[in-house]
C-alpha cells in the first residue's frame, strides 16, 4: 500500500516538475500570438499565391486501344498472334464490354451526358 502511495506522489512531483518547466515557454507563446497569427498569415498568402500563379496546372490522360473486330487480317492481329505467343491475351473482351468503356469515356460523356437538350421540360 506504501509503494502505491509512493509511486502516486512521485507521478505528481514529475507532473509538478514538467508544469514548472513548460510554463514560460506558454506564456512566450501566448504573449507573442499576433505575431505568430500575422507570420503564418502573410506565409499562407504568399504560398497561395505561388500555387495559384506560378505553378503550372497537371494533366493525367489515359487511353484505351480498341481490338479489332471482324476482319482479322489488320496489324493489330498480328501483333496479337505474336503477343500470344508470349502467353499475352489481348483483345479478349467482348464487344458489350468495349462499348460500356466507351460509354464511359470523357468524350462520349461531355458531348452527350451533360449536353443540354431542348425539350418541352427543360
Amino acid at each position: 500500500m506504501d509503494d502505491l502511495k509512493s509511486s502516486n506522489n512521485e507521478k505528481k512531483d514529475g507532473l509538478k516538475e514538467f508544469l514548472l518547466k513548460i510554463i514560460p515557454y506558454i506564456h512566450i507563446l501566448l504573449k507573442n500570438k499576433w505575431k505568430i497569427v500575422i507570420i503564418n498569415f502573410i506565409a499562407s498568402l504568399f504560398i497561395a499565391g505561388y500555387l495559384y500563379f506560378l505553378i503550372e496546372p497537371y494533366y493525367d490522360c489515359s487511353i484505351n486501344i480498341l481490338p479489332e473486330y471482324g476482319n482479322k487480317s489488320g496489324t493489330f492481329s498480328s501483333l496479337a498472334s505474336l503477343a500470344s505467343m508470349a502467353g499475352i491475351r489481348v483483345g479478349d473482351m467482348a464487344p458489350t464490354a468495349i462499348y460500356e468503356k466507351l460509354l464511359y469515356s470523357e468524350s462520349v460523356i461531355k458531348n452527350v451526358v451533360y449536353k443540354k437538350y431542348k425539350t418541352e421540360k427543360f
